[in-house]
């Protein structure tokens, strides 16, 4: 569930099939980020909260970062009682660096999050969690991921779940923010003439233009993606997605989708032909049992290999 959002030229309608076309308004004010909630573990001895289980030894804050050692399989720190607001575009990010693990280099974290105390867990449940890849070279990185946690409606305690990996961590802070994802679109049909039309790249997007009515961008990895604007989609009434978009490299592409239902975000992958060549691909999303409520952001991953060129009519 950790994946930002790509896009690409396609329009939501009843049976529709369409290429971007942005008849679409904007309508809202840009708004700037905000931090909801940030723990900076700034002062020797202070946890802030946080509270380690018996899989982690030598826990302790000391200058100016939270520093610990995973022991055992299933090592997490529980963080303290909070009060945020659940809404779709939100981030947690955290500070972090990891040595010592095995010759891969990497190892899974999750952010677990819950809006209740009452579960044989503390709170905690699976299918309530964010995963991320954290790398274990010794750099300090900054590692963000988005929950679409807003079905919670409120979010009262965190829980980071380290990789399970014999390694040192060391974190200098844990933060929520609030993103300003921009005007929501008025309708969900885009097409390239006058800019990008709100859609946004993620990481792995290099070289993104928009000319001719076409928007064009390098994939630099297999994660690269596209985000759209804030919607408000009635799902059941528009149960089609169609994307016209050349590719030059992989043979899989990908859409991502929240629903106002539900929380997390949602996968349906399809094969595209890498010749180059602009194709329409249709996909019928109406068949995802996740595709319901109000559709209220999507993402494109046009490829899944890195290094591929991709145009979006």
């Amino acid at each position: 569930m950790p994946d930002s959002f790509a896009w690409v030229s396609y329009v939501l309608s009843a049976c529709l099939a369409i290429g971007l076309v942005l008849s679409a308004g904007a309508v809202g004010l840009a708004q700037e980020e905000k931090t909801l909630i940030e723990w900076k573990f700034d002062q020797p001895g202070n946890l802030k909260g946080w509270t380690p289980n018996g899989h982690m030894k030598d826990t302790a804050v000391a200058d100016g970062r939270l520093k610990t050692k995973v022991i055992d399989w299933d090592p997490f720190l529980i963080g303290p009682p909070c009060d945020i607001p659940a809404t779709p575009f939100q981030r947690i990010e955290v500070r972090m660096r990891a040595t010592g693990l095995p010759e891969a280099g990497t190892g899974l974290a999750e952010f677990f999050w819950t809006n209740t105390t009452e579960t044989k867990y503390g709170g905690f449940s699976p299918g309530k969690q964010t995963p991320f890849q954290v790398q274990g070279d010794g750099q300090w990185r900054t590692y963000s991921v988005h929950p679409f946690w807003h079905a919670e409606k409120k979010i009262i305690r965190l829980r980071l779940d380290l990789p399970r990996d014999k390694g040192e961590y060391e974190i200098e802070w844990i933060r929520v923010v609030e993103e300003a994802p921009g005007p929501a679109a008025t309708s969900p049909r885009w097409e390239f003439d006058d800019g990008p039309g709100g859609w946004r790249a993620s990481e792995g997007v290099s070289q993104m233009t928009c000319k001719n009515g076409l928007l064009s961008l390098v994939a630099a990895s297999g994660e690269s993606r596209l985000v759209s604007p804030p919607l408000q989609v009635q799902a059941l009434d528009n149960p089609y997605v169609a994307i016209r978009m050349a590719v030059d490299k992989g043979d899989t592409a990908q859409i991502t989708f929240a629903s106002s239902k539900t929380n997390g975000l949602h996968k349906t992958s399809f094969p595209i032909k890498p010749d180059g060549q602009m194709r329409t691909y249709n996909l019928d999303l109406g068949a995802n049992a996740r595709w319901d409520d109000k559709i209220i952001a999507l993402a494109l991953r046009p490829t899944m290999t890195a290094g591929a060129n991709v145009r979006i009519d």
